[in-house]
């Protein structure tokens, strides 16, 4: 696991960018050719990129001391409408989309691009009476679960070998080093 946003978190925006992940996967891909990589971008969740007139509430960011700011917040007290947080998302979504398919065709074997969550935008709650904002904990509705996925095929298949867990620790204690974090 290489948490990019412990590096590369870029503190004007208040998210690690596209290009961020983008420079992180194709390190780690080089110094382990052998491996299946999951990547995950943060985009097109908030904070917007291409938006960065739209602001909420203060939140803490992955329990460290960074902060994001959460729009589906100032929907709710009407400080901000629902519509111009969904053209922000797409915008987002606009933006991140050419630093994945870049990625899926630079990278060795077989790639998917998907997503971990949807995002709700006022969708019902069904059989619950109630609609649904951005992304709750433990909130099963098809917004939030039925997420498409695209599949790049490659004429290249990587051989995986199952990893040494001492040597992994000593490589990425290494890696660290390198960068003065260690």
């Amino acid at each position: 696991i290489i948490s990019v946003w412990k590096h590369g978190w870029n503190e004007e925006i208040g998210t690690v960018l596209p290009e961020t992940v983008v420079k992180y996967a194709l390190e780690v891909e080089k110094e382990h050719p052998d491996k299946r990589l999951i990547i995950h971008f943060l985009q097109p969740h908030y904070p917007f990129i291409g938006n960065p007139e739209i602001r909420g509430r203060k939140e803490r960011a992955f329990n460290t001391d960074k902060y994001i700011y959460n729009p589906f917040i100032e929907v709710q007290k009407a400080n901000l409408k629902l519509e111009e947080v969904y053209k922000a998302y797409k915008r987002n979504l606009e933006i991140v989309l050419p630093h994945a398919f870049y990625l899926a065709r630079k990278l060795k074997g077989k790639s998917i691009i998907t997503a971990d969550h949807g995002e709700a935008f006022n969708d019902w709650a069904f059989p619950l009476p109630f609609r649904v904002l951005a992304h709750p904990s433990y909130t099963h509705i098809p917004a939030l679960v039925k997420v498409p996925q695209l599949v790049f095929e490659s004429k290249e298949r990587k051989e995986i070998r199952k990893g040494d867990e001492k040597q992994r620790l000593k490589e990425k204690i290494k890696r660290l080093r390198g960068r003065g974090r260690v």
